[in-house]
């Protein structure tokens, strides 16, 4: 072989040479399927020699791709939609739309002002008669109205009529005109109790006793009484109890103290009241009254 021969040839073996080192190293796995994949399932690694095939086999990797699911947004805020006044026109909800109401707290109920008629028996306790009669205090019945603004608090006019004896036990009759506030401790029960005060007027028609022990009118003394047109003028304080049936039914019962004093013309000449040397106008006792009342 000539010289120029020999030169070839060694070029020729170590561009071989190169190339497949260049080989074992570059290769590199790639997508499946690929034109230019070696085969899986080699073993890793190189061999090269001159004149022969060069395999190049790489691992099998094996890659797990997540699949990032569908990502959503935060809902909107549902529509609101006001609520319809009694003059508005309908309104329609669109489809598929979610409506959220909003309720207004719980009230309680608010109190409806009342009006009633009251009808009542009483019967007035003067003590024991002066001149040991029997049955000395009046018995009468009575109407009214009464005007309840508040749950707690009401105003009551009052008529009555009385009859009986007195503290000297002289006949007597008598009408009695009555403005009287009352107020309620417990309200929302069943069974209220109450207080009560007020002011009255009242007039009296009285029989004299003198004709009992045989002595004229100018033997007046403290068993001698006169009779006469009595006027009065008062106040009352009690307490009582109302049990409501319903929301139009009630009856009640109290008991009542008094004090008042005459404002008649004669009250100076003629006291009501004689006790040895000492007079008076002003006189007291109590009143027990059962009554009922129609609301409405």
């Amino acid at each position: 072989m000539s010289a120029k021969g020999i030169i070839l040839t060694s070029v020729f073996t170590a561009l071989i040479s190169a190339s497949t080192s260049a080989s074992a190293q570059t290769a590199q796995p790639c997508a499946p399927g690929s034109w230019n994949c070696v085969s899986a399932g080699a073993s890793a690694g190189t061999e090269a020699t001159a004149g022969a095939t060069t395999t190049v086999t790489t691992p099998q990797v094996q890659v797990q791709v997540q699949q990032a699911g569908p990502s959503y947004a935060p809902a909107a805020p549902p529509p609101t939609y006001p609520r319809p006044n009694a003059s508005s026109v309908p309104y329609v909800v669109p489809a598929g739309s979610v409506v959220y109401v909003q309720q207004r707290p719980a009230q309680a109920p608010q109190w409806r002002t009342e009006w009633g008629i009251t009808g009542r028996m009483s019967s007035g306790l003067f003590g024991a008669s002066r001149n040991n009669f029997d049955g000395s205090g009046v018995v009468g019945l009575g109407i009214g109205g009464r005007f309840r603004p508040s749950a707690y608090a009401a105003v009551q006019v009052n008529l009555d009529g009385y009859g009986g004896r007195d503290y000297y036990g002289r006949s007597r009759s008598e009408a009695a005109f009555g403005v009287d506030g009352i107020f309620f401790l417990n309200p929302r029960s069943r069974s209220q109790f109450y207080l009560v005060g007020g002011i009255g007027w009242a007039s009296a028609n009285v029989n004299s006793n003198c004709s009992y022990y045989g002595q004229g009118s100018s033997g007046y003394n403290e068993f001698c009484q006169p009779g006469g047109d009595y006027r009065y003028f008062g106040g009352q304080l009690g307490f009582g109890t109302e049990f409501r049936f319903n929301r139009h039914w009630a009856v009640n019962g109290d008991i009542r103290g008094f004090v008042r004093t005459r404002t008649d013309s004669d009250k100076d000449r003629l006291p009501e009241f004689i006790s040895g040397n000492r007079a008076t106008n002003t006189s007291g006792g109590a009143l027990l009254s059962l009554g009922a009342v129609l609301y409405f």
